[in-house]
């Protein structure tokens, strides 16, 4: 409880507090041994009232316990999901959003396949199809914040169309498989 007295003092750092107790200043931010209710409860229960009700914000990651603190333990706060979780959150349901897209046209192309094979014995051969293609290894497009990418706009040989292209055109071969890319592309952007 030392750790935790010592960031009562607004004027310390992280820093400070962790080479004074000798520990990593990860250590010194998870002082709880554990994320569970019979372990947070005491902790919260034993801070007085008067100073759980002056909290204006509680920050935290996605942890619904967590999030439902605000209310047990902390009536004027606001709950607020830390930055870095939300952005993992959009991130993850965007790619969700794209492997289903992968997945639907890879179904598609089986379809296809199935009913050009007339042969069980010698199935049709099909190239992949330009959406898979362009699925399975330009999605990371998307998923990058634009202001990381290293655009090339140099043309260079694409071994699946078979014509000079630059990143832009990988781009612009997203967009036309699903608008709502180029959405979520924005919305990574903004974040």
């Amino acid at each position: 409880m030392l750790i935790v007295d010592a960031y009562r003092n607004l004027a310390e750092s992280s820093a400070s507090i962790s080479k004074r107790f000798h520990v990593s200043d990860t250590y010194a931010h998870d002082v709880l041994r554990s994320r569970r209710m019979n372990v947070t409860e005491p902790y919260f229960t034993s801070i007085p009232p008067e100073e759980r009700n002056s909290v204006k914000y509680l920050i935290s990651d996605m942890y619904n316990p967590y999030i439902s603190y605000v209310d047990k333990y902390f009536p004027n706060a606001v709950p607020v999901v830390d930055s870095f979780h939300v952005l993992q959150w959009i991130t993850r349901s965007i790619d969700n959003y794209m492997r289903q897209l992968l997945k639907k046209y890879k179904q598609r192309d089986r379809e296809r396949q199935e009913q050009l094979t007339t042969d069980p014995m010698h199935p049709v051969q099909l190239p992949i199809s330009d959406e898979v293609y362009i699925l399975q290894k330009y999605r990371w497009l998307i998923l990058s914040n634009q202001s990381i990418i290293r655009y090339h706009s140099d043309l260079r040989m694409d071994q699946h169309f078979h014509v000079l292209m630059n990143t832009y055109d990988y781009e612009d071969w997203l967009f036309r498989i699903d608008s709502s890319l180029k959405d979520f592309r924005q919305l990574i952007g903004e974040i």
